[in-house]
């Protein structure tokens, strides 16, 4: 008797616990609606370095020569842009509380007008969400971080592209650089009329890797489970391949 009457308290302490939780959240959860928030940037840049959490993030050429950063932002949620050193910084402050953010699941999107050129570099760190940046910008280095999701790059280098991603899609489409790194956990690497004066280093631990017109000195693969479908490779020195 004594038992029951102990996993009857257990349970009664456990379910106001839930229930006092879920109305903290809704008590002092951020408000649902999203206030779309535009920044003007004045100073000069040449590099770019966005952190972000759950958002879709885009590049796009500005119609009239200005860098506007345009972002979604809530109460406890918002982005900071500033420039320092010549680096233009678009960074996710979240001042939630930690059981907000259980309760919360927060999505939007972050899109950067910038006059069409080159720049020196371009570093994302992302959670979650996809990843655009084309074909109207050259960077000397660029390098993504990504958790989840796509990442489409139709950007050339004068150096290094660096990709590494858990799930999701990788495409590259149209570009040049000096070297190039992708690594994915689980998906799709999708290369089509790329031109690497160097190393290709593709890892996929599960997913399909397709190639068409690529080209470079050394290409080399690895992975688990997963198809590579090749059309007018060109490699001039070494290709390795290894899957299990």
């Amino acid at each position: 008797m004594k038992q029951w009457f102990t996993i009857a308290g257990l349970l009664i302490v456990l379910g106001s616990l839930i229930f006092t939780m879920s109305a903290c959240a809704s008590g002092l959860s951020v408000s649902k609606k999203l206030e779309e928030k535009t920044t003007t940037v004045t100073e000069d840049f040449s590099e770019i370095a966005i952190v972000s959490n759950t958002a879709d993030i885009s590049l796009c050429p500005s119609d009239d020569g200005s860098c506007k950063v345009v972002c979604y932002d809530l109460k406890k949620i918002n982005y900071s842009v500033t420039v320092e050193g010549g680096i233009l910084t678009i960074k996710l402050q979240d001042t939630r509380k930690w059981f907000e953010r259980i309760f919360d699941i927060i999505t939007g999107s972050l899109t950067v007008y910038l006059p069409a050129g080159e720049y020196t570099s371009l570093v994302i760190n992302e959670d979650t969400g996809n990843i655009t940046i084309p074909a109207d910008y050259k960077f000397n280095n660029i390098d993504i971080k990504l958790s989840t999701g796509d990442t489409k790059i139709m950007a050339s280098a004068n150096e290094s592209i660096k990709i590494h991603s858990s799930t999701g899609e990788i495409t590259l489409d149209n570009i040049s650089c000096k070297s190039l790194d992708t690594k994915l956990s689980t998906g799709n690497t999708n290369l089509s009329k790329v031109n690497v004066d160097g190393d290709i280093t593709l890892a996929c631990t599960t997913g399909d890797i397709y190639l068409n017109d690529v080209s470079c000195a050394n290409f080399t693969t690895t992975g688990n489970t997963g198809d590579i479908n090749m059309t007018n490779l060109v490699v001039s020195d070494k290709i390795d391949i290894k899957r299990s």
